[in-house]
């Protein structure tokens, strides 16, 4: 059952609290400001509540509580849902992976302000003189007589697949006074190299679920070792669906496997470079695993319950 309907505005500026939305008015909204009692940090990421952004702009959402999954229809008439903890969401009728999850904090659904100003078309600045959060609209780009899509990723720099892509866009035909998105989520731009990070995750989560951080970094640094070793494929997705490479993968519980935020934020850390098992391509529990092909190979390092090897 879907409740939490909500298909409210408010004027401008605001200034919202945690404890008590603004009232609504229905006029043409220009900026959302958000306080330090509604953002906060998570790690390294500003997090703001979604109701706030919604609010304050034409948009409605929804929220479905049996499978704890936010659903928003925003201004533009785009639509994203996305489920509590979960880093797929779902944009315009797409999949896509995100960096970071939905969150859930005192009831109320957080996302990384940056996730909230790409979905809702608008840029995000931390003013520290207000210790607040400013979203602000970012006007539609109007096609002009004679413009066409290369024309147009020429003057904005975007590609012209994420033109076609980020509006819905079937051929290349345009028509003058055509209003044109131009915010590109980062989930759509990286969209193959996201991909890729929840696959290694997967990964990581199936082989070293119970591994300290350092040890699932350095699952994730095997297969990315393999990916820069010519005895190995040469991509992530390849290396880790290699014929009996990794038994997650062969007997197929990775397919079914939800990596946590941990065993994400090791696939992160690993692809952005930390390596604590330099060389290694191999690795193996030797107290469940008896491997003669494996014990003679050299050893690299003992890190949790895995023996990694080169």
């Amino acid at each position: 059952m879907i409740v939490l309907l909500i298909v409210l505005a408010a004027s401008i500026p605001v200034h919202v609290t945690a404890d008590k939305p603004a009232d609504s008015e229905v006029t043409d909204v220009k900026e959302v400001v958000m306080d330090d009692k509604e953002a906060f940090m998570d790690k390294d990421r500003l997090y703001v509540p979604i109701r706030s952004v919604v609010e304050h702009g034409e948009a409605k959402a929804a929220w479905d509580q049996g499978k704890r999954r936010l659903l928003v229809q925003t201004s533009s008439g785009d639509w994203y849902a996305q489920s509590i903890n979960q880093y797929k969401m779902m944009f315009n009728g797409k999949l896509y992976i995100t960096d970071k999850p939905l969150i859930l904090r005192n009831n109320r659904a957080y996302m990384p302000v940056r996730y909230a100003a790409e979905l809702f078309h608008k840029e995000a600045e931390y003013v520290e003189r207000d210790q607040a959060v400013h979203l602000q609209d970012i006007p539609k780009y109007e096609v002009q007589k004679g413009d066409t899509l290369p024309k147009i990723s020429s003057k904005l720099n975007i590609p012209v697949r994420l033109l076609k892509e980020r509006n819905r866009l079937t051929s290349d035909a345009l028509q003058s006074g055509q209003q044109l998105s131009t915010v590109i989520p980062r989930a759509m731009e990286e969209k193959n190299k996201m991909k890729e990070m929840y696959l290694l995750a997967r990964l990581v989560e199936s082989e070293a679920g119970g591994e300290p951080m350092k040890g699932k970094v350095a699952v994730a640094n095997v297969v990315l070792n393999r990916v820069e070793d010519n005895r190995f494929p040469d991509t992530i997705r390849d290396v880790i669906y290699a014929h009996n490479q990794f038994e997650v993968v062969a007997n197929g519980s990775i397919e079914r496997k939800v990596p946590s935020s941990d065993s994400v934020e090791a696939a992160q850390l690993a692809l952005n470079g930390v390596n604590y098992v330099p060389e290694a391509v191999f690795f193996y529990n030797p107290s469940l695993v008896r491997s003669p092909f494996l014990e003679r190979l050299s050893y690299v390092a003992v890190i949790g319950g895995h023996e990694f090897k080169k």
